[in-house]
């Protein structure tokens, strides 16, 4: 356990307090106890001021973060929080990472842009991504603001954040999609240390594949074959489920693509073209007892 000093040992003190007067089911005697924290010690009122401005920068975090710290339900997660934006937890996050993100690289829907760093490093963006870019002598900095992104590392040291995680590359080729609510790890190559916002660490080594949330990893599950081929603008398929072969091609296409629920045990095995969906989705039907149903920007797979 850390070993704080007296002055960090308030601004804990502080931290908690303000996760527990967030919590609605907060008792008034709770509440009376906070107050006579607060009027006990002048460094107790300076504590609260540093957390309460704290909390008004992370009014303009990303959705996922704020609505985590004003959940009532995770008290304990709005704490820690709380820490790391204080400095006080292990391996507090830069505050660059804390201001408002603004993207300095993007990407349209269908669209793949490659990047080599100064360093030798290579990045490709994937469709509809937005990422915020920071290089420095010493280290490579980015955060996901959506979308996903494949990176091989070169000679800087890296670190990746998300609303969920921080990430830090151990030498190593993977990548990284944010999704609503979680984000979606895949390394190929070497490992990646995660660090989830409720201060909960974990390693993924190659060969595999975790969904990271801001509580936690999820279980290890074995890496999707060629999980990077999109780089390429293809969709690497081997005993891959429709419906996450649908979601897939969903993200390239300008049109929604899904299948009916009844389809989801039926598992594809193939190459299909991410830049051409319509195309794809009609070599599905040729190999699956399926059919490709039309609309207005929406095509659907149903039974034959």
């Amino acid at each position: 356990m850390q070993r704080l000093d007296p002055h960090s040992q308030v601004l804990a003190q502080a931290a908690d307090w303000f996760a527990r007067l967030q919590d609605e089911h907060c008792s008034p005697a709770e509440q009376a106890q906070w107050a006579a924290w607060h009027a006990a010690d002048p460094a107790h009122a300076a504590a609260w001021a540093k957390v309460e401005a704290i909390t008004q920068q992370m009014a303009t975090l990303p959705a996922g973060s704020s609505r985590l710290l004003a959940s009532p339900a995770r008290r304990k997660v709005n704490q820690r929080l709380l820490l790391l934006a204080l400095g006080l937890g292990a391996g507090a996050w830069p505050i660059w990472e804390m201001q408002q993100p603004q993207a300095t690289h993007r990407t349209a829907r269908g669209e793949i842009l490659p990047l080599t760093l100064a360093d030798g490093s290579q990045l490709y963006l994937s469709s509809a991504t937005q990422i915020q870019l920071h290089e420095t002598p010493s280290q490579v900095q980015l955060r996901l603001l959506a979308g996903e992104v494949g990176v091989r590392t070169g000679q800087r040291p890296w670190q990746l954040s998300t609303p969920h995680a921080r990430y830090t590359p151990l030498g190593t080729r993977f990548s990284l999609r944010l999704d609503e609510g979680y984000d979606e790890l895949a390394v190929e190559e070497h490992s990646v240390q995660v660090d989830t916002l409720a201060g909960i660490r974990g390693l993924v080594q190659a060969g595999e594949q975790r969904a990271v949330r801001a509580s936690g990893l999820g279980p290890p599950q074995a890496l999707a074959a060629a999980p990077l081929s999109w780089q390429t603008r293809q969709l690497v398929a081997y005993q891959m489920s429709l419906p996450a072969v649908c979601a897939a091609l969903d993200r390239f296409s300008h049109a929604r693509i899904d299948c009916a629920p009844e389809l989801a045990q039926l598992q594809v095995v193939g190459v299909l073209p991410l830049d051409q969906p319509e195309q794809a989705l009609a070599s599905l039907t040729l190999a699956l007892p399926v059919r490709l149903v039309r609309w207005p920007w929406w095509y659907r797979l149903q039974p034959k």
